[in-house]
């Protein structure tokens, strides 16, 4: 049985691991990007240890960017 309620989502550990890597791969701090997408640090982080995820419109943003300078 376990502890945690249904109810609560379940991290995406690939998901964050390739925010991570992408991020990682332009050489954006986590304060570089959530400026660059208009974000918060915090959310980034939230994104990056799988406990939140972006709005379609930020995600699309750091898509293109990512292919932009081909990371």
């Amino acid at each position: 049985m376990s502890l945690r309620p249904s109810s609560y989502p379940q991290p995406d550990y690939a998901f964050d691991q390739t925010i991570l890597m992408l991020r990682t791969a332009l050489g954006l701090t986590q304060a570089s990007l959530a400026q660059t997408l208009g974000v918060s640090r915090r959310a980034v982080g939230g994104w990056e240890a799988g406990t939140s995820y972006p709005k379609g419109e930020h995600l699309k943003q750091f898509i293109a960017l990512a292919v932009q300078q081909q990371a």
